[in-house]
C-alpha cells in the first residue's frame, strides 16, 4: 500500500470540508422551510396532484390528472414524488424533496466539474454561487422537473470532461498516442448515455437534445485537436444507443 504524501492528505482535507461547506450551504438555502409554503405555482399544483392521484391508486405507470390521462411529462418526477408520499405522508414537502436532493447534487457536482476544469478556489465559488442563485433556489425547491433535467445534463458532461482530462493527460505524460476520441472507455460512454437517458425520463426529448448537442459538438472539435478527423456518426454505437433506448423506455414505451 502506497503511503500519502502531506499534499495528498491535504488536499483530501481540503475536499472534506469543501463538500461539509457546499452540504451546509445548501440545507441553509434549499431545505430550510422547503414544505412551509402552500404549492404556489400552477405547475407544482398540476405535477404533485398527478403524483398523488398515481400513489393513491398505488400505480407508478400511469400519470393522471382529475383521473384523465396526463401525459405532459416522463414519470421520474412522479416516482420522487410518490417515495416522498410513501416516506413522509403527502404533504407539500413530500412533493418537493426530491428536487431539493437533486439541486444539493448539482451543486456538488458543479464541484465537482470546477476540479477538473480549473482548482479547489474556482470550484468553490462555482458551486457557491450556483447554491446561491435565484432561478436554481426556486427550481430547486419547486415541484417541478427543471433540477432534476439540469443534474442529469451535468452528470453527463462532468463524466465527459473527466475522461477526456485523463486522456489529455495519458498523452501529455507519453503514455498514448493521439485518440480517437477524448472518451475511450466503453463504460464511460455507457454511463452518459445512461445519464443522458435519465435526462429525458425528467423532462422529455429535452433531456436527450440539450446533452447530445453539447457534448456532439465538444467531441466533433477533439479530432482537429488531435490533428485528426471523425464523424459524428461514428460514436452512436448500437450498444451505447441501446442502452439509452432501454433506459428511455418507461416514458417513450
Amino acid at each position: 500500500m502506497e503511503s500519502q504524501t502531506p499534499i495528498d492528505l491535504e488536499r483530501k482535507s481540503n475536499w472534506r470540508w469543501d463538500i461539509l461547506l457546499l452540504l451546509a450551504v445548501c440545507i441553509l438555502v434549499l431545505w430550510t422551510g422547503l414544505g412551509a409554503t402552500r404549492l404556489w405555482d400552477q405547475d407544482e399544483g398540476y405535477y404533485a396532484s398527478v403524483a398523488r392521484e398515481m400513489h393513491e391508486r398505488e400505480d407508478w405507470v400511469v400519470p393522471t390528472f382529475n383521473q384523465e390521462l396526463f401525459a405532459h411529462k416522463p414519470p421520474l418526477m412522479y416516482w420522487g414524488m410518490i417515495c416522498g408520499f410513501h416516506l413522509f405522508g403527502v404533504s407539500e414537502f413530500s412533493a418537493r424533496w426530491v428536487s431539493a436532493i437533486f439541486g444539493t447534487a448539482m451543486v456538488l457536482m458543479t464541484y465537482w466539474m470546477g476540479r477538473l476544469l480549473a482548482d479547489r478556489q474556482t470550484a468553490l465559488i462555482s458551486a457557491l454561487v450556483l447554491s446561491s442563485s435565484l432561478m436554481f433556489t426556486v427550481a430547486s425547491r419547486s415541484a417541478t422537473a427543471d433540477v432534476h433535467l439540469g443534474f442529469f445534463v451535468l452528470v453527463a458532461l462532468t463524466l465527459w470532461v473527466r475522461s477526456a482530462k485523463l486522456s489529455l493527460d495519458r498523452i501529455g505524460g507519453g503514455h498514448e498516442r493521439a485518440l480517437d476520441y477524448p472518451v475511450t472507455h466503453g463504460g464511460t460512454w455507457l454511463a452518459i448515455y445512461v445519464a443522458i437517458a435519465f435526462a429525458v425520463l425528467s423532462k422529455g426529448p429535452i433531456g436527450f437534445a440539450f446533452p447530445i448537442a453539447i457534448l456532439g459538438t465538444l467531441t466533433l472539435l477533439w479530432p482537429w485537436v488531435q490533428g485528426q478527423s471523425r464523424t459524428f456518426w461514428s460514436l452512436v454505437t448500437p450498444k451505447r444507443f441501446f442502452g439509452a433506448t432501454v433506459s428511455m423506455q418507461p416514458w417513450v414505451g
